[in-house]
C-alpha cells in the first residue's frame, strides 16, 4: 500500500518526536508542523469529497484518526474548520475545469521565413 505524505511525515515525528539528539527533534517538528492543521483539514475534506469510495475514503479516515491520537485536541477542532474552506475550494476548482478551464497554454506553432516561404535555401 502506498502511503500519503502526511502518513510519512507522521509517521517520522512519531518516531523521532522524543530522539535524545535535539536536532533531530526540531527537524521532525518542522517538518510535523502543519499536520495537527493544515493536513488534517485537507484529510477532513478529502475524506467528504471521496465519501462515494469507501475504499479510499476509509484510507483517509485512518490517517486523520492517526493525526487526532497524535495532536489531540487541535487537530479535532482544525480539521472542520480548515476542511470546510479546503472542501469549498475543491468544489470552485472542479466546476472551473469541468466548464472547460484548463493550466494548459494554447498551442501554437512558429516558423521562420523561410520555412514559411517553402525554400530550403
Amino acid at each position: 500500500m502506498r502511503d500519503s505524505a502526511a502518513r510519512t511525515i507522521l509517521l517520522g515525528w512519531q518516531r523521532y518526536k522524543n530522539h535524545p539528539d535535539r536536532r533531530i527533534r526540531a527537524r521532525f517538528a518542522w517538518e510535523a508542523r502543519d499536520l495537527a492543521a493544515t493536513y488534517a483539514g485537507a484529510l477532513w475534506a478529502a475524506r467528504h469529497w471521496f465519501r462515494r469510495d469507501r475504499t479510499l475514503s476509509a484510507k483517509v479516515a485512518r490517517v486523520l484518526k492517526d493525526i487526532h491520537c497524535g495532536f489531540g485536541l487541535k487537530s479535532r477542532l482544525a480539521a472542520p474548520l480548515v476542511g470546510r474552506y479546503v472542501r469549498f475550494m475543491m468544489a470552485r476548482e472542479d466546476r472551473r475545469l469541468r466548464r472547460g478551464w484548463t493550466y494548459e497554454p494554447p498551442t501554437f506553432c512558429e516558423a521562420n521565413q523561410i520555412v514559411a516561404a517553402g525554400s530550403t535555401g
